[in-house]
């Protein structure tokens, strides 16, 4: 969505919430022939809820999770994905060490056709058939609800991958595109984002 139509519809969301807010909590207050129901409360936590949403849209800020901001075709995600496969003798190196969480990010094409972007835990790697035997990370997913969990993924199909060492961090290349095209854009990232990208860097620095 562009950013320009994310401020004006933040602005008027916000503006809606606001009064909508303030009319009912004024009638709570001082209406004369107001009567408590149950419902005027649950009105009132959904419009401080759009109230919230709207002040993030209306500051641009982005949602870390928020898969539509950084899309395969935005250049920021072509160059992290030729990174992370350029680096990949490095991913090897690090899968073979004991006390390692190593994961990638690839996309598979579900039962319906559907081709679902997803993370996977790496077991090991297949010498022989150059390929990755990994566990799907299907939790929250629901376009992957009913597929295998046991994939073999080539190493051409990956787009970024991701490796835990006790208190250091390697990859993460996509983290870097999210943060590199808010910049590009004049995005904000919302501060809990911006947090976990500042605490892997640290780890990054530890190496």
């Amino acid at each position: 969505m562009k950013k320009w139509v994310m401020k004006i519809l933040g602005f008027f969301g916000c503006l809606y919430g606001t009064i909508a807010i303030s009319l009912v909590t004024f009638d709570m207050l001082f209406g004369s022939d107001y009567k408590f129901e149950i419902g005027h409360i649950f009105g009132i936590l959904l419009h401080v809820a759009i109230v919230y949403y709207s002040w993030h849209w209306m500051k641009s800020i982005v949602i870390l999770s928020e898969e539509d901001f950084l899309k395969k075709r935005d250049k920021e995600y072509q160059k992290a994905s030729q990174k992370a496969r350029q680096e990949i003798n490095k991913f090897l190196s690090l899968l073979n060490k004991k006390e390692t969480v190593c994961l990638i990010f690839t996309s598979i094409k579900n039962r319906k056709g559907k081709r679902i972007s997803t993370w996977a835990l790496v077991d090991f790697f297949d010498d022989k058939k150059e390929m990755f035997n990994v566990l799907l990370l299907k939790e929250g997913n629901k376009d992957l609800q009913e597929e295998y969990t046991r994939w073999l993924i080539k190493t051409d199909q990956i787009d970024d991958w991701q490796v835990y060492e006790d208190e250091n961090f390697y990859g993460g290349f996509l983290l870097e595109a999210l943060e590199e095209k808010a910049d590009n854009t004049g995005y904000k990232i919302d501060y809990k984002s911006q947090e976990q990208i500042e605490y892997l860097k640290s780890l990054k620095e530890n190496i």
